[in-house]
């Protein structure tokens, strides 16, 4: 049984530059390649090359990506390196594996200087997760999904994310934070995207992040 949905993440178009075509986009944990095939529809994209674990989406997968491999990524480094990738979506793939930074470490080594990184982590400092922590003394895991979804391995706070990035060579160069609040604060709504860092962050489910590698002249 096919276990992801099968959405793109078109919130992600907001991070690309406009009249761009990207020659060879890796998608890793690329599920049915929706998001890929979204992109290449649109125009950003000419290549794509998939990686998932999951034979589930395997037929689905091959059908809408240029190249799909039924692999893990730590197993694709030398396929990776072979394609050369401009462009890689890491969306929603880092918590769930057991060192992030060292296969993040190791994409980054393996694609062009010149290449863009679409990262998306989920925000453990959300409140929906430090209220029942703080009050309650209750950390339970979902199996529902979401920040607490119970095949999370990583959790990560803004701060954190930053470290894991500057620790790959990757630097910031947009971010994207998905917010989400109580129902007492929905009439507000219009307001949270104006709030402090500070602030917003309890609100954010989600960061998606748009990064470069760092080079030395």
């Amino acid at each position: 049984m096919m276990s992801y949905p099968d959405i793109p993440r078109v919130e992600i178009l907001d991070l690309l530059p406009s009249n761009t075509i990207f020659d060879r986009c890796l998608d890793v944990g690329c599920g049915t390649g929706s998001t890929s095939a979204f992109l290449a529809d649109q125009g950003f994209i000419a290549k794509s090359f998939g990686l998932d674990t999951d034979p589930a989406i395997e037929t689905i997968a091959s059908k809408r990506l240029t190249y799909f491999s039924c692999t893990s990524v730590q197993d694709a480094i030398g396929s990776i390196f072979e394609f050369s990738p401009d462009l890689v979506l890491l969306l929603d793939v880092l918590e769930h594996l057991s060192y992030p930074n060292l296969v993040l470490r190791d994409i980054v080594n393996a694609t062009q200087d010149d290449c863009i990184y679409l990262i998306s982590l989920p925000n453990i400092s959300h409140y929906s997760v430090l209220f029942p922590l703080i009050v309650h003394d209750r950390f339970s895991y979902d199996p529902n999904g979401g920040i607490l979804d119970s095949t999370h391995l990583r959790f990560y706070t803004y701060h954190s994310m930053l470290q894991l990035f500057s620790d790959c060579n990757l630097s910031v160069e947009h971010v994207i934070c998905n917010l989400s609040q109580p129902k007492v604060l929905l009439p507000f709504k219009k307001l949270m995207s104006r709030l402090p860092r500070f602030c917003r962050r309890f609100f954010t489910t989600q960061y998606i992040f748009a990064l470069r590698k760092i080079t030395t002249t």
